[in-house]
């Protein structure tokens, strides 16, 4: 198996400003490139992981299947769509590669799915402020799948919740260390009609509960935006983030600070976290602090001809940091 050395809380793989031009354009990253910056053993095998996604979200297989796991992707109910085309096309998913007919919302497809597998990786969620698509599939889906998790006896459960589940608390003093024992205020999400984090906060809340009522060995990786190279040919979330800059769109930039990290650094995190037999708990998983009017900067330099945003929205007040 592979072999780490990283430090937690954070887990800081480096890399620069390539991050987003890589992003904005969309391109891939060869197997090739990453066994060069990864050290592993050819002759390992891992063995079977559910690993459970919405089409869109985080673009991880491509890294497991380098470190051949196989694994199976449950994509709601639309398996055989041509849009999941591209999963097939990875290199290695004609041996290690099966796309399960399943519902977060039933256990019974999750069964079929997850029974003799060694691990679970949790990464599904719809992300939308839409309280009817996002909540359900959000608490409940979660739930599900770590009480079948429990009756397949998998080895341990990654889950992959969201830097919203600590941060967005206004009571919390700024140079507060952020823990397990962080939450953001659901409150406060709620007046808000975030939904998203409200779904993600109660999600992760439900992982742990069950996990510890199930004796379900669970560790959760709270990702902050991340950027990168695409696997499918559809715009997500974050790449919206980008490119509202480089189409117009936006006329200004907000006054405030984000925190990026790579899709490749997350996915490593999950191997990582799953391989380590000593980790634990919640690991924050960040690479990089910017403030827009940084980001917009580096957009500029990198793509001159389009109409990036140089104002911004709320120069009244001083600069917002980290």
């Amino acid at each position: 198996m592979p072999n780490f050395m990283i430090h937690f809380p954070i887990v800081s793989i480096p890399c620069d400003y390539e991050v987003i031009r890589m992003h904005v354009q969309a391109t891939k990253k060869s197997l090739a490139e990453m066994q060069s910056q990864t050290t592993y053993n050819a002759t390992d095998s891992c063995g079977p992981a559910f690993f459970p996604t919405y089409s869109g979200s985080l673009s991880a297989p491509r890294l497991f299947f380098f470190f051949f796991y196989m694994i199976g992707i449950d994509y709601g109910l639309c398996s055989a769509d041509p849009k999941n085309s591209h999963m097939r096309e990875l290199e290695g998913a004609k041996e290690r590669l099966t796309l399960c007919r399943a519902d977060l919302l039933d256990c019974q497809s999750l069964r079929e799915a997850i029974y003799g597998c060694d691990g679970v990786f949790h990464t599904a969620c719809p992300v939308t402020d839409d309280p009817e698509q996002m909540l359900e599939p959000a608490i409940i889906g979660t739930k599900n799948v770590i009480i079948v998790a429990a009756e397949a006896k998998v080895r341990r459960v990654v889950f992959t919740s969201s830097i919203c589940t600590v941060y967005m608390n206004l009571n919390k003093a700024p140079d507060k260390v952020v823990d397990e024992t962080c939450w953001s205020d659901l409150d406060f999400c709620e007046k808000t009609k975030n939904w998203y984090c409200y779904g993600k906060i109660v999600a992760e809340k439900t992982a742990w509960n069950e996990a510890r009522k199930k004796e379900v060995n669970l560790i959760v990786i709270n990702p902050v935006l991340v950027l990168g190279p695409l696997l499918q040919s559809t715009v997500n979330a974050s790449v919206l983030h980008i490119l509202k800059y480089l189409t117009g769109s936006a006329k200004t930039y907000a006054n405030s600070t984000q925190a990026y990290v790579h899709v490749k650094d997350v996915a490593l995190a999950h191997i990582i976290v799953y391989e380590t037999p000593s980790a634990s708990g919640l690991y924050i998983c960040a690479e990089s602090v910017l403030h827009r009017g940084e980001l917009v900067k580096i957009l500029a330099k990198l793509f001159p001809e389009y109409p990036i945003p140089i104002k911004c929205s709320d120069d009244m007040r001083p600069r917002s940091m980290p």
